[in-house]
């Protein structure tokens, strides 16, 4: 049980004040105290325990200066010696007692000598034993530890104690020897390592980064000098191969985006020679830290902006990412490449410290709690030690490879910004940024790592960035290792980029950007079809690519970087261009593939782009701009500034994206409104390429359209919708609209694209990428990242090039002269704005006007109109000036193309790829002239094709027309000369890579490579049937990765390997998105019961079997239903199975079987009525005259069945009695079989009615709704709030993004949701719109929650109830939280629901005690209390809760037996509704509407209905996408109107606070929180005295009188986790508390507010506090592993010291400030001391576990008791005049806590608050 702690508060004033006396004393003579350190300002004095604490409490720092701090740790002493409290001085334990001061205050010495003398003597100890002041303790010799019976002696493992040596140590008996590694040789103390110096002129120095250069120092700080030196500017970043005798650094100047990665031959005497530079695809710029793999040269590099580690070879052709997910701020790396491993600090989201294989595989934590900032990192390769600097937390810290053995270096002011280590002998380097002012603002800091306290500065420095020990034994080489070269140059054998593993001898090959890893695991392959998916995300803005096989980690794109907002992006293939538009940055650009052609082409007059789309045929931009004119503009892709055009202006609310179709010349785009007001929603419209005939296409049931995607193949528009979170789909031709998937998955769609069978979309506010398979429905989880993430497209240029066409715009631009746009049928010219259209409908020209002169730009030409173009586009055959004088001859004659493009007659420059490619790029045509084309000339690796087309050699002869006139496919290729050694001969002719052969790729075509083969797979990978490999960790994953199951058909699919990790039972399912367990044999049984659906994912051939016992099987779909279900007379299973051969199952009531044949059953009548039914005749067999006899004894109809014997019947509207004979009037209306509302019968006729409102329908049985007014359901689903038309059926999100949302209730009148959320322990309050939206949402109870699963909204008095079933309470308040107060607790267990019903005052409420289940009722004010249904058998967990207002009675339902029951108010008239339905399998909550009853199931995932009498026509309202929670039926009826009896004084009636219904209807008064209601029953008055008690994670003020009832707000999780100790300030009415989860003490006021922590930092477990309110202090109790002592500080936590030290376990804490005294308990003590620490007195020794330490100051006396015995006890405040009160023992078996108010005493025990009398 948790621990109690009791205070008495008493704010009204119970405790007398005096005047505290405060003495002045002379600046120039201030004299400090014998436990003070003199600042060396020579007038501030601080305590002595602040000196060296890391934090500066002098105004000049002198308490934290080096000359007195000599490094500070977390301080320990040895096995068998003692601590000098205080003094960080260790004593051997033989030095206790022996008459020598060896601690410096004599601790050592004293009267404990003599008086535990005795008990040494006894003690036992099998060695020695020594006298301490706290008792005496056993030790042993050298070597030898005391056991865990505090006698004996046990060898003492010294190997385990960091330090002990410096590299191997290994432990012997009594002893340890400490070795070297090889390299290194052993020092005197027998300790440490030093390493040879092999060669003797190659000593260890310092590699430092300045800003400027690189500077070489020995390791005692003396400059190493050197005949060249590196003079750079901004050096980042640098690194070192030692064998290679090779330095790396990367420079990037101040205020530029260009970074250049370096390389220099280094020799200390002959410094750096042979600078060169080595050019990385990737971008550098944002580089924080980089290191050099020695064995492979590859570089890893770490990106903190963009949040990456990517990877790149030695001559840096190919880089890849290593790590991009789950990194927010990477800083630091080390590695380790003979193990295969790297480590990194991460302090994004989680500051961390991670270790995986230099692949990027096995990625884990090994540090993640205690941890800030970590910054740098080093490793110690020999002792496998990673170590780390903190920046925030000012430490260096230790760990081993896996996270173990943590130790604290260093911690404090001298290591309080270290941005670089370097671990070297016994001694880490650091770079120290320790003066932000000084002109040299870094040290090199020499720490000894070993002791900590050996603190040298060897040099300052004015910047540095990083620094290494250059070494050879740094770096320590492997005789081989996985990556070295093989007979082809090959590292490693791969291709392109070979890593390092799990080992040195173990590696990874990856592929650089835009080729494919081939299934030998080496080779990388150009694919013939770009296809990746690529997205936009913020912090940090970039655009990346990924594989659409997210197993694969193929790179299709160089991520595009230094972005703020990517949120819209398309792709130009014929180009390889990326276009992206950066919202925030105000800009459109663009980037290729590869990372080359990055340029901004429109940036002025952007404003807020939200889609962009590439017209590939015309070569086009279109996008859709959010600004105040709203407008969709073109650009041609080219010249976009200079081009562009708006085609479409206004009315529009927020144009978002936009989608194209060349191929037909239309353009779609998406409208979002903010919310649906006055008929205005979200719309999708359509209009030609050129912004004429605009048209609306989609207009309804739409509001925030964001993603919008074209199938061009099935001319099916998709479209996500980020307000009702689906995604839908139309046919061009304005059909078959449909919902594609509602999933809950889907919470903020943002982009959307479509590939094949395929969907895929972005969650702005979740950061995922999902996959839709269009087919199966199913739904995979791509990718997660931080949010927010933007669009994304699949990049497809095989789609492009299919659907180009011969388009009339293909060449000559369409033969306009500026923009060519596509319209239905061909294509029309169109000019820029300010440009108008010639007669010709060709050439564009300026408007009339007067020329606007420019200042043109750098890279700009000034044209002779004013105008200004950019500069290459002079000469170039356009008239982009549009006065022709950029394509004046006489500048232009000489004119020259680049060397890779083709110059046209009028000038124009185009890639010599555009050459004889069928398209006129030249206007005249010279570019596919026959003379150009046979003249062409393609690079030396391209095949020149007849037509002059250039391809890759390797598409020669690949079967496949790449020429386009078969020329690459000739006959010569049926017996091409395929390279020896190195090309495999495929029996079609085709020359394929060796390395392919037998990959299990058919890369001939033919299948000839694969012929014949045996391949062998590696180590890491398994051998699929069909002879493909595929990596290890992919078998029994549940994925088909072999493409013949054999992966997860494999005998390692046993239940251990596939079964999930946490935890779940082996007859249970664990699913994926919460890891819930399930019963396994729910697994692929057809329902939802994992709240992702998980259970029910790859179920294909895999249902599980049916229990033959209680299940039958469905035929055809192997579903599994209960047996009760077969031969009910309905089709359960889809094929109708269970409706099969019934004759087996027997004949259902009323019907029987026919003798002979069992199959046919007759009912009762159509026995011995003269008609043989029975093929044998059995119905009409000689015993009917059985009947004639008495007419059976039946009163009404007698039959004689055979094999039955005798069977009565009744007439119509009447039935058989219980004796089976008699026939009686079936009363219908008491039964409710007839009517759904009001019923009357009179004998045997039935006459229904309806509620006033209600009309009955035609049926005489149903009624119907007159309100005009739609009743709609509001239900919860965890993390969101919808709403669902009743009549309609329309489905809408009303609040998103909630934790967990549990209840919801309603005010109609004033249209008002509320809601409760158990994850913030919260009660919400939002504004219901018309059209379906929540707007104005507050919290109106803020604090003081635990668990709130209960709500009720008293809609006539316009008051708020809830139940907080942890708290166990009903609390009330008025509609915006305020006057909120306790109105029923205790005798309470679970509370759950609770419903009312203001026109009677009534409430009830559930209860799922588990040894009385209940529901009960009181008024509405809290009176009368009683319980009115009590749970029997099979009931108690009783959910849901609701009144039916129209018949007055209650409906709840019980989720243990699966039932909905009825009962009057009172519990009588009890009816079961419904039980053991399909549909009823774990109900939660419960609601009403006319005569149905509305319910919501977990298993299921749905809302449902039945008759709320019979439980008949059960209906599925609504599927839920995940387990629905509460429901309530928002309409009028659910609120019925009555008398108001608070309405008068502003709706607090006769009262004077808060006025609540009484049961009669009339007003009863109560108070809010610190108020009594006065004898008149009417008003309040303020009384702030309460018992304050605390329960480890809350803390409560309660009522004197009533205990069970809060008087203040509660304090809760988050603000408290597990308080210790609790006390009060009267005056400034606060409370305090410690807290030992955090180590905190914090206060905050009594109403709840003001919560701030006091006492923080590194504050030790704080067991007790108290408060002295006359010199405004606070004291408090702490202890560790090294001391307890009492400390003192302000109540604001300042000016906080020690003053008694030397305790052992002290637990209890008070105060009389009034006499100066302290008293508290220590272990069986009981002691006192003057309130600064002097004067201690043992008051007593011998009590029982004294707890409840208290304080009767009126008698002054002392209170405790003794929990061990339960005995109260009492002294006077000099320990006087001891009593012992036994009266109440039986009840403090387990006291807790005690407090003394006036005559009686309160005390807790571990179950109870209780009150006796003091006497």
């Amino acid at each position: 049980m948790s621990e109690f702690i009791l205070a008495l508060v008493t704010i009204s004033g119970l405790f007398p004040i005096t005047k505290a006396v405060s003495v002045l004393v002379d600046k120039e003579h201030k004299t400090c105290g014998p436990a003070e350190f003199r600042c060396y300002d020579q007038m501030t004095c601080i305590s002595l325990n602040w000196l060296c604490d890391g934090e500066p409490d002098c105004s000049d720092d002198s308490d934290e200066a080096i000359d007195q701090c000599t490094g500070h740790l977390e301080f320990t002493c040895p096995v068998n010696h003692f601590d000098c409290i205080g003094t960080r001085r260790c004593i051997h334990m033989s030095k206790l007692c022996n008459g020598i001061n060896d601690c410096l205050d004599g601790l050592d010495e004293g009267s404990h000598c003599r008086e535990f003398s005795p008990t040494c003597n006894q003690a036992d100890c099998q060695y020695r034993c020594a006298l301490t002041r706290n008792g005496t303790s056993c030790y042993c010799s050298d070597g030898f530890k005391v056991a865990q019976d505090g006698k004996s002696c046990e060898d003492f493992d010294e190997c385990s104690v960091y330090g002990t040596c410096s590299q191997m140590c290994t432990n012997n008996n009594a002893s340890y020897m400490c070795e070297c590694v090889e390299g290194y040789l052993m020092q005197p103390d027998n300790k440490s390592c030093k390493a040879k110096n092999e060669p003797i002129d190659r000593p260890p120095v310092l590699l430092i980064a300045n800003v400027k250069s690189i500077l070489m120092t020995s390791l005692n700080g003396s400059s190493v000098p050197t005949l060249n030196s590196v003079n750079n500017n901004g050096i980042i970043a640098l690194d070192f191969i030692y064998d290679e005798e090779l330095v790396c650094w990367i420079t990037a100047e101040e205020m530029s985006t260009h970074a250049e990665l370096k390389c220099a031959k280094m020799t200390p005497l002959n410094g750096f020679t042979d600078e060169r530079v080595i050019n990385i695809s990737h971008s550098l710029h944002n580089v924080e830290q980089m290191a050099l793999d020695w064995l492979t040269g590859n570089y890893y590099f770490v990106d903190d902006v963009s949040d990456r580690i990517f990877v790149c070879t030695q001559n840096g052709e190919t880089c890849i990412t290593l790590l991009d997910l789950e990194l927010h701020n990477p800083k630091g790396i080390a590695l380790d490449p003979a193990m295969g491993k790297l480590f990194f600090t991460d302090y994004g989201d989680v500051a961390k410290i991670e270790r995986c294989d230099m692949d990027g595989q096995s990625r884990s934590r090994i540090v993640d709690n205690k941890i800030e900032q970590p910054y740098a990192i080093t490793l110690d390769l020999v002792t496998k030690l990673v170590y780390w600097a903190d920046v925030y937390l000012d430490y260096i810290e230790v760990v081993d490879y896996e996270g173990r053995s943590r130790h604290t270096i260093i911690h404090g002011r001298d290591v309080r910004h270290l941005y670089s280590l370097a671990v070297f002998e016994n001694f880490i380097y650091a770079i120290n940024l320790d003066n932000f002012t000084a002109k040299y603002k870094l040290s090199i800091t020499k720490i000894n790592r070993f002791n900590g306290t050996d603190i040298e500065s060897l040099a300052k420095l004015e910047s540095g960035r990083v620094l290494h020990v250059y070494h050879k034994l740094k770096q320590p080489t492997v005789r081989s290792h996985a990556c070295e070269l093989d007979l082809y140059d090959n590292p490693g054998g791969c291709t392109h980029i070979c890593l390092l593993s799990s080992s040195h001898k173990a590696r990874t090959c990856r592929c650089r950007t835009g080729y494919t890893l081939g299934n030998d695991g080496k080779s990388c392959k150009k694919p013939k079809n770009e296809l990746f998916l690529f997205y936009g995300k913020g912090r940090p803005g970039i655009i990346r690519g990924m594989d659409l096989n997210t197993k694969a980690v193929d790179e299709y794109m160089i991520q595009v970087e230094n972005l703020v907002n990517p949120r819209a992006l398309d792709f130009h293939a014929e180009t390889n261009y990326i276009y992206f538009a950066d919202t925030t940055s105000f800009l459109i650009g663009r980037q290729k593939i590869d990372g080359t052609g990055r340029e901004t082409i429109l940036k002025e007059g952007v404003d807020n782009v939200e889609g962009i789309a590439v017209d590939w045929i015309g070569n086009n931009l279109y996008w859709t701009d959010d600004s105040y004119k709203k407008t969709i503009s073109v650009a041609r892709l080219e010249k976009a500034s200079q081009t562009r055009k708006t085609l479409v202006e206004g009315e529009m609310s927020h144009p978002r994206a936009i989608v194209l179709d060349p191929l037909h010349g239309w353009m779609y785009w998406t409208d979002w409104e903010e919310e649906e007001i006055d008929n205005m929603t979200g719309r999708i419209e359509k209009a030609w390429m050129d912004g004429s005939n605009r048209q609306l296409f989609v207009t309804t049931m739409m509001l925030w359209p964001n993603g919008l995607t074209l199938d061009y193949t099935t001319g099916i528009l998709y479209w996500c919708d980020a307000y009702y979170d689906h995604i839908e789909r139309i046919f061009l031709n304005g059909t078959d609209r449909m919902i594609v998937y509602g999933g809950k998955e889907l919470n903020h769609p943002f982009g959307l694209s479509h590939y094949g069978k395929f969907i895929f979309w972005t969650e702005y506010t979740n950061g995922t990428i999902f996959q839709l398979d269009l087919i199966t429905r199913n739904v995979s989880l791509l990718r997660k990242e931080r949010p927010p993430l933007f669009g994304l497209r699949i990049y497809d240029d095989q789609q492009q090039q299919q659907l180009q066409g011969e388009n009339s715009t293909r060449g000559n631009n369409g033969g306009c002269n500026s923009l060519c746009l596509i319209i239905p049928g061909g294509r029309v010219c169109a000019c820029a704005d300010g440009q108008y259209l010639d007669e010709d409908n060709v050439t564009c020209k300026l408007k009339p006007g007067p020329p606007t002169l420019q200042q043109c730009h750098f890279g700009e030409l000034a044209c002779r109109n004013g105008r200004c173009i950019q500069e290459r586009w002079k000469c170039d055959g356009d008239n982009d000036c549009f006065d022709g004088s950029d394509e004046d001859q006489d500048i232009c004659y000489n004119t020259t193309c680049p060397a890779n493009h083709f110059r046209c007659q009028n000038n124009r420059c185009i890639p010599k790829r555009w050459l004889c490619d069928r398209a006129n790029d030249c206007v005249n045509g010279e570019d596919e002239s026959n003379e150009t084309c046979s003249g062409k000339t393609c690079q030396p690796t391209q095949f020149a094709c007849t037509s002059g087309r250039c391809i890759p050699l390797s598409w020669v002869c690949d079967l496949e027309d790449d020429c386009g006139d078969r020329s690459d496919e000739a006959v010569s290729c049926a017996f091409p000369t395929c390279t020896p050694l190195t090309q495999f001969t495929c029996n079609n002719g085709r020359c394929i890579t060796v390395k392919w052969r037998c990959d299990s790729d058919d890369d001939c075509g033919d299948g000839s490579d694969e012929l014949g083969c045996s391949p062998s797979c590696t180590n890491a990978q398994f051998k699929c049937n069909n002879g493909r490999c595929v990596p290890e960790h992919w078998i029994c994953d549940g994925d088909n990765d072999c493409g013949d199951f054999s992966d997860e058909t494999h005998a390692n699919c046993t239940e251990a390997a596939t079964r999930p990790p946490g935890g779940c039972h082996r007859k249970q399912f664990q699913c994926y998105l919460d890891g819930n367990c399930v019963p396994l044999r729910w697994h692929c049984d057809g329902d939802w019961d994992c709240e992702d659906g998980s259970d029910e994912n790859s179920c294909e051939g895999s249902m599980r079997t049916c229990d033959s016992h209680s299940e039958f099987e469905c035929k055809d779909t192997g579903r599994c239903i209960n047996m009760t279900w077969v031969c009910d007379g309905e089709s359960d299973c889809e094929d109708h199975s269970d409706e099969e051969s019934c004759g087996a199952f027997g004949c259902k009531p009323p019907t029987y079987p026919c003798a002979g044949n069992k199959s046919i059953c007759l009912l009762p009548e159509k026995f011995c009525n003269g008609m043989e039914e029975c093929p044998d005749g059995a119905d009409e067999s000689a015993l009917c005259d059985e009947c004639f006899l008495n007419n059976g004894g039946c009163s009404h109809h007698c039959t004689f069945v055979t094999g039955e014997g005798i069977v009565c019947s009744c007439p119509t509207g009447m039935h058989l009695s219980s004796d089976k004979k008699t026939c009686i009037v079936l009363d219908y209306c008491r039964k409710h079989l007839r009517c759904s509302q009001v019923c009357e019968q009179q004998k045997k006729t039935i006459k229904c009615s309806c509620y006033e409102g209600w009309l009955l329908v035609p049926d005489g049985d149903s009624c119907i709704s007159l309100d005009p007014f739609e009743p709609y359901i509001i239900f919860s689903i965890r993390h969101e709030i919808r709403r669902l038309d009743l009549h309609k059926q329309d489905y809408n999100l009303l609040v998103p993004g909630l934790r967990n949302t549990i209840a919801i209730d309603f005010h109609f009148t004033q249209s008002s949701l509320y809601w409760t959320d158990v994850v913030e322990d919260k009660i919400y309050k939002g504004k219901l719109s018309e059209v379906g939206a929540v707007s104005s949402v507050e919290v109106i109870v803020q604090h003081g929650l635990d668990t709130p699963e209960g709500l009720a909204v008293d809609w006539i008095a316009g008051n708020i109830y809830w139940i907080d079933s942890k708290m166990e309470q009903i609390e009330v308040a008025k509609l915006d939280g305020n006057m909120r107060t306790t109105l029923i607790a205790g005798s309470m267990m679970y509370p759950r629901a609770i419903a009312l019903d203001p026109r009677h005052g009534i409430l009830f409420w559930t209860d799922w005690d588990s040894s009385f289940p209940r529901i009960e009722a009181a008024s509405m004010s809290g009176a009368g209390r009683k319980a009115i249904y009590k749970a029997l058998g099979t009931s108690g967990w009783l959910n849901g809760l609701t009144v039916d207002y129209l018949e007055n009675r209650i409906v709840w339902i019980d989720a243990m037996s699966d039932g909905i029951y009825s009962a009057l108010y009172d519990g009588s008239e009890l009816i079961e509704v419904l039980h053991n339905h399909e549909y009823l399998s774990h109900p939660f909550a419960v609601t009403l509407y006319g005569g149905d009853v509305y319910w919501t199931d977990w298993k299921t995932n749905t809302l449902l209905k039945a008759n709320k009498w019979t439980g008949h026509n059960v209906t599925v309202v609504q599927r839920t996408s995940a387990r629905p929670y509460d429901l309530q039926i928002y309409h009028q009826t659910r609120q019925p109107q009555a008398p108001n009896p608070c309405e008068s004084n502003n709706g607090k009636g006769p009262c004077s606070h808060l006025c609540l219904i009484n049961y009669n209807g009339t007003a009863a008064c109560t108070c809010p929180h610190l108020m009594k209601l006065a004898p008149d029953e009417k008003n309040c008055y303020e009384q702030k005295e309460f018992f304050i008690y605390s329960r480890n994670s809350e803390i409560r003020g309660v009522d004197v009188d009533n205990p069970y009832y809060n008087y203040i707000t509660p304090f809760t999780d988050p603000d408290v986790s597990q308080v210790k100790t609790v006390d009060f300030d009267a005056l400034e009415e606060r409370i305090y508390w410690s807290d030992l989860k955090p180590r905190f003490i914090k206060r905050a006021f009594i109403n709840g507010t003001g919560i701030e922590t006091v006492i923080s930092a590194d504050l030790p477990y704080a067991h007790a506090l108290a408060v002295d309110w006359v010199s405004r202090n606070i004291y408090w109790t702490s202890s560790d592993l090294e001391e307890a002592q009492i400390n003192v500080a302000r109540l604001d936590g300042s000016l906080r010291t020690s003053i008694i030290h030397g305790l052992d376990h002290p637990q209890c804490l008070i105060v009389h400030p009034l006499k100066g005294k302290l008293y508290w308990s220590d272990g069986n003590n009981i002691s006192s001391a003057n309130m600064d620490g002097s004067n201690i007195k043992n008051l007593f020794s011998s009590q029982k576990e004294p707890v409840g330490l208290s304080m009767d100051y009126a008698e002054n006396k002392l209170y405790w008791i003794n929990s061990r015995t339960g005995i109260i006890s009492r002294c006077t405040l000099e320990g006087g005049n001891l009593e012992v009160i036994s009266s109440m023992t039986q009840f403090l078996t387990k006291a807790t806590a005690l407090a003394i108010m006036g005559k009686y005493k309160n005390f807790i025990t571990q179950t109870s608050l209780l009150e006796c009398a003091a006497s």
